[in-house]
């Protein structure tokens, strides 16, 4: 009996040593389980961190570049609209250049016609001979 009985004690302290290494691991898990969670939350945290940081940056970086293209932009807009009355103002000064162009070519046809009907009275005129070259000079 007193081999049965220590073998039963040696099987109960086994049991209760099973029992205990349970408990440990368990508990280590559960430690394991929390230290992972926070190396998640820690992680989650730093990558929200670095995303808002990055997005900083390119806006502190983009934001100069958007602004100099809108001015630009204006410029140009402003640039075509001065382009624009510049063009109007050309055509509407060619339109009075062509007026006065034919009142020039109109002036000059009258003043040609005037001359040649004058000359052509002269060589009509009897008393002037149509010989004289002293009247047409070469």
């Amino acid at each position: 009996r007193s081999y049965l009985t220590r073998i039963a004690d040696e099987v109960q302290e086994l049991r209760e040593l099973a029992v205990v290494c349970e408990h440990e691991g368990e508990e280590e898990i559960a430690e394991l389980h929390a230290k992972l969670a926070k190396l998640k939350a820690d992680r989650t945290e730093v990558i929200g961190k670095l995303r808002y940081d990055f997005e900083e940056m390119v806006h502190s970086r983009i934001d100069p570049i958007l602004l100099e293209v809108k001015k630009m932009k204006e410029q140009e807009k402003i640039d075509n609209d001065g382009q624009h009355e510049q063009i109007a103002r050309i055509k509407e000064d060619m339109f009075h250049l062509k007026e006065n162009l034919v009142v020039v070519q109109q002036a000059w046809s009258a003043a040609a016609s005037t001359c040649i009907n004058v000359d052509n009275e002269i060589l009509r005129q009897p008393s002037i001979a149509r010989d004289d070259r002293s009247l047409f000079p070469p």
